[in-house]
């Protein structure tokens, strides 16, 4: 059994350059020095980061959105898990480092880790398909496109700068940040700076007047405004869905179970 200690820059390096035909990563928080090092990986290598795209983190530097698109732009899949706080690291089948380092340069350079390395195939396998099922929440496990994830940047720097005039107890919840900014053309600005089918998805859920609701009742407030903004669409639920389920991922709408949501913004 091999132990892998701080830095576990050294080990990653190391199968980043021996990797062949796949790379899965998971880690809750990604920063620029796991993008500089998986640039490395052979284009030919399937590759998979699954981590969380959650506004708050953006915002609060935890996480980087532009290390998301960076290894988006090299053709990485990116998919996101709400709660996700495993660290998981598997090279081409054969190989996994199960760690407590977040794919960030802290986690990989400085913080003091500790994981240990599985090569017998029959775990590794069974830690890829954990991972790959979401740790037994596939459903919430989505998968966002690289257009998406630039489409997130304007809101990162609005609520960037809300938490830059906020005070340090207002900075552990977005939600609650974007509820009580009294200024309502900043608050305006926040939200007018999603689009596509997140902004008419999100305008709807503020429309909704109770603490909670269903996909129906999201449905049935957003069909008018789906059929006048996107006429030749005629899948609003599904798009309904799918947008319900990257709010819930940004940390702006939770869910609940049942087909039920509560809002977190209002």
């Amino acid at each position: 059994m091999e132990l892998v200690t701080t830095p576990t820059e050294n080990w990653l390096h190391q199968a980043v350059s021996n990797c062949r035909s796949s790379f899965l990563a998971v880690s809750p928080f990604v920063t620029g020095l796991f993008a500089e090092i998986t640039a490395d990986l052979p284009q030919e290598a399937e590759r998979t980061l699954i981590t969380r795209v959650e506004l708050r983190q953006f915002a609060l530097g935890g996480s980087r959105l532009e290390s998301l698109v960076s290894v988006a732009s090299q053709g990485m899949k990116v998919r996101s898990l709400a709660g996700l706080h495993a660290k998981i690291y598997l090279v081409d089948n054969n190989k996994a480092l199960v760690t407590s380092a977040n794919a960030t340069r802290m986690g990989l350079t400085r913080n003091l880790e500790c994981g240990v390395v599985v090569t017998e195939l029959e775990m590794v396998s069974q830690l890829k398909e954990l991972a790959l099922s979401g740790f037994g929440q596939g459903e919430n496990l989505s998968e966002w496109k690289l257009a998406e994830l630039e489409a997130l940047t304007t809101p990162v720097e609005r609520i960037s700068e809300l938490l830059a005039q906020s005070s340090l107890a207002n900075k552990a919840e977005i939600e609650q940040l974007i509820l009580d900014t009294k200024d309502e053309s900043q608050r305006q600005q926040l939200l007018s700076s999603f689009n596509g089918w997140m902004a008419l998805t999100l305008e709807g859920c503020l429309l909704l007047k109770a603490n909670e609701f269903s996909l129906d009742d999201l449905e049935s407030l957003c069909l008018p405004l789906a059929e006048k903004r996107y006429p030749d669409n005629h899948h609003v639920r599904a798009k309904l869905r799918q947008q319900l389920q990257r709010l819930r991922d940004l940390g702006l709408v939770e869910f609940l179970g049942g087909g039920s949501y509560q809002r977190l913004v209002r």
